[in-house]
């Protein structure tokens, strides 16, 4: 791998840098639980029964996985669009169908078997805000265990794609994975936290910080890649800036079969994929994230690159298409295989 590798670090740090397990645990999920992340509804009914949390599938001659990591439910606004008025986000949310005020997230891990070896594109929640963290279950679900996985490539340091290096107990889960992030990511986190204009209320700030020292205490397990770095052999990252300093998404190819992990560039058809230009509240860089979501956006509509995005509903798999001043999301067919 041609990634920088990081100097021998000191041991991972506890959770809460000094609290215990527990008081952590309830520190973080106090925070979910207010402002951003009260909870509430999102319109339609539970099913009777679980549905499944896996989607497989193949990009040439990679195997593929979206695993659920689950479904969190908030208050969209301020969420989304926190510069627009409440009752315009609202009215977005029920032109697509939705059942303001509540929006329900979801999140969805990719799992790929390159080569023999096992990938995964970010990790979820893990203990940072249950009932979601479910990647170890659905891992499990199709008879894969932590150890088993080679190769975690993380597109941003926030909690919901870097909490699943840890479990339920705080100690690391993929203890054997090497963690690849970009060099420009790492450096946002490491030299601050630098939150530049996010909008997250103060109590949820620790939760941000205490996973970035997830990510940045793995010592010599942890390397960082450069933009547009070949990680392995058709993986390749692709610079996606503006959500966080150095957030990136992952170029897949095998064969004539190409797909990009988009990562957070977008969300939901009725927030950034009508309103391009809409921000949330954790942009660091909302400006420069707009720039970023429709640069890719325009291209995916002019090639037709398949792409995946871990917040689209599951399995966050489609294409794009132009639309005057907006993108509509076409989701790929679901193949049952078999």
């Amino acid at each position: 791998m041609g990634s920088r590798r990081v100097r021998e670090g000191r041991a991972a740090a506890r959770p809460g840098h000094g609290m215990n397990r527990r008081a952590f645990g309830r520190a973080a999920s106090a925070a979910l639980a207010t402002g951003l992340f009260a909870p509430g509804a999102a319109g339609a009914a539970a099913p009777a029964a679980a549905n499944s949390a896996v989607y497989h599938f193949a990009v040439g001659e990679i195997r593929a996985t979206v695993l659920s990591d689950g479904q969190m439910t908030f208050p969209a606004w301020p969420a989304y669009a926190p510069d627009v008025e409440r009752a315009v986000v609202e009215a977005a949310m029920s032109r697509r169908h939705l059942a303001p005020p509540d929006y329900r997230l979801d999140a969805n891990v990719l799992l790929l078997e390159i080569d023999r070896r096992r990938v995964l594109l970010d990790t979820g929640w893990g203990a940072f805000a249950p009932p979601v963290g479910r990647l170890s279950s659905a891992l499990a679900a199709i008879g894969v265990a932590p150890e088993e996985i080679d190769l975690v490539l993380l597109s941003h340091i926030h909690p919901d794609h870097v909490g699943g290096l840890r479990d339920e107990a705080g100690e690391q889960r993929f203890a054997r994975s090497d963690i690849v992030v970009g060099a420009r990511e790492a450096a946002q986190w490491r030299d601050g936290p630098d939150f530049g204009a996010m909008t997250i209320d103060e109590s949820f700030r620790p939760v941000f910080a205490e996973a970035a020292r997830l990510v940045l205490e793995r010592g010599s397990r942890l390397r960082l890649a450069g933009e547009g770095e070949e990680v392995l052999p058709g993986l390749s990252l692709i610079a996606l800036p503006g959500h966080t300093r150095g957030h990136c998404g992952v170029r897949i190819r095998s064969g004539a079969d190409e797909l990009i992990y988009a990562a957070d560039c977008f969300h939901e058809q009725a927030f950034d994929l009508d309103h391009p230009h809409w921000r949330t509240a954790f942009d660091h860089d909302p400006g420069r994230a707009a720039e970023t979501r429709i640069g890719l956006l325009e291209r995916a509509a002019a090639d037709g690159t398949a792409l995946m995005a871990f917040h689209m509903p599951f399995p966050g798999l489609g294409r794009i298409e132009r639309a005057a001043e907006r993108f509509l999301w076409q989701p790929a067919p679901w193949i049952l295989g078999g």
